[in-house]
């Protein structure tokens, strides 16, 4: 019994390290972030081609502040990744110092892609067809605050979501899914990022959907093949 508490307090302990140390850096970028707030604030608004709105005096200030750490969180990727990484490869094989560049460089490149496309792609047809709704009885006053949680909220889901292929990979490692699982249930899981890709996106079209569900079908295939060749063997 004392055996089992001194491992939850050593696990404990060390999960406290990692957040101080994941949030210090998210702080730091977020400081950086601030002096290019109202750079990145004036490109959301290029999206839509027209200033923003707020209807109370602190709104503004805390736009700022969102913007600030969703640039500290956004740049932080690549550090918070490493920390999740480490702690997985610590556990379960993944020791090699290639592997870990690799899958470090390529969860990295996977997340600014899927940012990538969302920003350049998405947000700017979904913006558009959204506030295509206008009317002469209904006249566009987006609240900046809103405007900041839609597009970072956007941004980062596509960011994220492009990291399947690495989940699957750490899965298949654990053991959890394998190689087979995921050719058996392939339909199921189309249906699914099909579902997901119509509740994320912004617009109900079917251009916008496709813009993130094929990029999505194609990296669950690339995660059937890193599976079976790096998955837990039997």
């Amino acid at each position: 019994m004392n055996i089992r508490i001194d491992n939850i307090i050593v696990i404990l302990e060390r999960f406290k390290r990692e957040f101080i140390e994941i949030a210090s850096v998210v702080f730091l970028f977020s400081v950086i972030g601030y002096f290019f707030s109202r750079a990145i604030q004036l490109h959301l608004e290029e999206l839509i081609g027209d200033k923003l709105a707020y209807f109370s005096p602190q709104e503004p200030f805390f736009a700022t502040l969102k913007i600030s750490f969703l640039a500290g969180l956004f740049f932080s990727f690549p550090f918070i990744f490493y920390k999740i990484w480490s702690s997985v490869s610590d556990k379960y094989g993944f020791k090699k110092r290639l592997t870990t560049l690799s899958v470090m460089v390529g969860g990295v490149m996977l997340f600014l892609s899927g940012a990538a496309l969302c920003y350049w792609g998405v947000l700017p047809f979904g913006i558009k067809f959204l506030i295509g709704y206008e009317t002469e009885d209904m006249i566009p006053y987006i609240s900046i605050g809103k405007y900041i949680n839609f597009c970072g909220g956007m941004i980062l889901a596509f960011g994220l979501s492009f990291e399947m292929p690495l989940i699957m990979l750490i899965l298949g490692r654990i053991g959890l899914v394998t190689s087979s699982m995921l050719v058996k249930y392939r339909k199921y899981a189309i249906l699914i990022i099909a579902i997901v890709s119509a509740i994320i996106t912004p617009t109900p079209d079917a251009y916008s959907m496709m813009l993130m569900t094929v990029p999505l079908i194609i990296l669950y295939e690339v995660s059937i093949v890193l599976v079976k060749i790096f998955g837990k063997k039997k």
